[in-house]
């Protein structure tokens, strides 16, 4: 599928305290927890759901939520990925997070990519071999806090959006989600993004906007160098 196109002390006391919390942490690392072998279809309830605010220390969503899946990276071959998507899903985790959640985010970086790019990814309610519907239609919209470098692109992905080859319905070579590009700052930043402000790219397959139909989360870098964190992602009314 196509993308979406889609980090001072100020003492070195305070530097050595700071490291040994930050090893401390490193040290907290959870392994990925095991997917159930099956999935049923979930809704959404309540007035807030968390994705995931990454303080447990491991890569599955909150399962509060009725969230299962494991965020992953990948990329399109022609540059340098980091954490690469072959490696130990724990090095996703950077530390410290947003101010009201320090132990940990998600954070990726890459450089010189050519091709479709990179992103960074989950799926709502995933089992081990195949993922299931999130009916994500009681709310109307996320909030998530952000920094880096440059821009990410923020996509929803549903069954009509995604490729055959993935378990979807678009049968064309121009499948894409729906979403928004991020500005991104090296402070921390809260943002709200309503699904109203989703769109497609102009080139992609038209699909209608159906959240009753959600499959994933994903954050594509825009452009072909990128430096992101991800935290504190809920859903909300």
């Amino acid at each position: 599928m196509k993308a979406g196109n889609v980090w001072c002390w100020l003492l070195l006391a305070t530097c050595s305290c700071g490291e040994a919390a930050h090893h401390d942490a490193e040290k907290t690392r959870a392994p990925a927890p095991a997917l159930p072998d099956n999935c049923e279809p979930e809704v959404g309830a309540g007035d807030a759901a968390l994705l995931d605010d990454f303080e447990d220390g491991d890569v599955a969503l909150d399962a509060q939520g009725d969230f299962h899946g494991l965020w992953y990276v990948n990329n399109d071959g022609s540059g340098q990925q980091s954490p690469a998507a072959d490696a130990d899903a724990a090095a996703l985790l950077g530390s410290p997070g947003a101010p009201s959640s320090p132990r940990f985010a998600l954070h990726t970086s890459g450089q010189d990519f050519t091709k479709w790019g990179a992103f960074a990814a989950v799926r709502l309610n995933a089992a081990k071999t195949y993922a299931c519907l999130f009916d994500l239609s009681s709310y109307s919209g996320i909030s998530l806090s952000v920094k880096g470098e440059g821009a990410l692109r923020m996509n929803f992905g549903t069954v009509a959006t995604t490729p055959t080859s993935d378990g979807g319905e678009c049968r064309t070579d121009a499948c894409s989600d729906y979403g928004k590009v991020v500005e991104l700052s090296s402070d921390w930043q809260r943002i709200d993004v309503a699904f109203s402000e989703l769109s497609q790219p102009s080139w992609a397959t038209t699909a209608d906007w159906d959240p009753t139909r959600a499959l994933r989360v994903s954050f594509w870098a825009d452009g072909a160098d990128f430096d992101f964190w991800i935290d504190e992602l809920e859903l909300h009314r």
